[in-house]
């Protein structure tokens, strides 16, 4: 009997974790651009191009810090419209982002969307310039 609870909760786990998928997927093939996921099926199901792999591109900043203010400019200049982030809560450490990198997320999106497993994060928009030393 135990047995069977556990087989009816994992097959209930699964269905709500196939529905939010399926929400998910829905969800970013109506946002605009490219996007950064966690889960990269997510963004090939939604017909992303695979522009940004976190995991490669964390990994990369580990070996080369040097990279790391690239990265953040990137992904703070808004080249991606959408971020999707595994679990349930914004903020928090990501194994696939430096703590620069989520920094910059964090002050440069904000959430447009929560399924259970995932959190969507759109983009404020562009940065404006920086101000030069000339301008009054």
């Amino acid at each position: 009997p135990v047995t069977l609870k556990n087989y009816r909760d994992d097959l209930q786990f699964t269905r709500v974790r196939a529905r939010s998928f399926d929400t998910a997927v829905g969800y970013l093939r109506t946002r605009p651009g490219p996007a950064i996921c966690e889960n990269l099926l997510l963004c090939f199901e939604a017909g992303k191009p695979l522009g940004y792999d976190a995991f490669f591109v964390n990994d990369r900043v580990k070996r080369d810090p040097g990279s790391e203010t690239a990265v953040a400019a990137l992904v703070g200049g808004g080249a991606f419209p959408t971020i999707e982030l595994e679990g349930d809560a914004v903020p928090g450490p990501k194994l696939r982002f430096s703590a620069k990198v989520m920094d910059v997320i964090l002050r440069h999106y904000h959430v447009a969307l929560r399924v259970p497993g995932m959190v969507f994060l759109i983009s404020n928009g562009p940065s404006p310039p920086p101000a030069s030393a000339s301008q009054p």
